[in-house]
């Protein structure tokens, strides 16, 4: 099955393959609607600004990484953030996330919650001896902000920790209006 949607990633997406993303900047489309139709130097601006983007956010390598994670674990996640200073577009497991939709627009996130538990490696103070603890990571994606808390201790019996701090220095409000997140189920089910 790996071998398979390698293949299927690299002929679709691989070197050389991936679309080239334009307005069609040799028609004046303003004739055909006045207010969404673009002139051919707006378009001209328009598909510079968009290769622009596709390079700094490295889109050709998450659409690929992307379409690999759909395949594999049946559903992709983009998350659009800028980090250090320039536009990027991350990618999580689904197994992490906890997606909330739209009731209007049921393919909108609304709010994205990541969470998993992983194990740190630590000097005991006591022993000073090597030593391992398991620990909960919980980030929080909505239309204001990209809420990522500090590392809170996991319980044997899975209770929710007693509290959850912001990490102030992961932790910004975007201010967009909206959760900048897609959730693209792959070969979603009908019915």
């Amino acid at each position: 099955v790996g071998n398979a949607v390698r293949s299927h990633v690299a002929m679709v997406l691989g070197e050389g393959q991936f679309p080239c993303i334009v307005t069609g900047a040799d028609e004046d489309d303003s004739e055909f609607d006045e207010d969404a139709g673009l002139d051919e130097a707006s378009s001209a601006t328009l598909d510079h600004g968009v290769r622009i983007i596709a390079r700094q956010t490295r889109l050709a390598v998450v659409a690929r990484r992307l379409l690999h994670a759909a395949m594999v674990a049946k559903t992709a996640v983009a998350i659009a953030c800028v980090r250090d200073g320039r536009l990027a577009i991350e990618t999580t497991w689904a197994k992490w996330c906890r997606p909330t939709f739209d009731k209007a627009a049921p393919a909108t996130v609304t709010k994205l919650e990541i969470r998993y538990p992983y194990l740190e490696e630590f000097t005991d103070p006591l022993t000073r001896r090597p030593s391992v603890r398991a620990l909960l990571y919980r980030r929080v994606i909505d239309d204001k902000a990209d809420t990522t808390y500090q590392p809170a201790k996991a319980s044997a019996g899975g209770a929710e920790p007693d509290a959850w701090t912001p990490d102030p220095l992961k932790t910004y409000e975007h201010g967009l209006g909206f959760c900048p997140v897609v959730w693209y189920p792959f070969m979603k089910q009908e019915g």
